[in-house]
């Protein structure tokens, strides 16, 4: 008797290709998800620090306004 694998592999590749499809918009979620995180956590999302023992690094961001 053999088993006949033919619906699983058709299901399996029908998943694969629904994966890439929805990818970006997956992706653009996580995205999203993460900067509203982000905004409610932290006061300025402009400069980020990590201190570490005596080391200490930070990173700002500036910017200005144009008229």
């Amino acid at each position: 008797m053999y088993l006949d694998n033919s619906d699983v592999s058709l299901s399996y590749q029908r998943g694969q290709a629904m994966l890439k499809r929805n990818f970006p918009i997956r992706l653009l979620i996580v995205c999203f998800t993460l900067l509203i995180a982000l905004a409610l956590v932290r006061d300025d999302l402009c400069s980020i620090q990590y201190q570490d023992g005596k080391k200490l690094f930070k990173a700002v961001l500036s910017y200005e306004v144009r008229d």
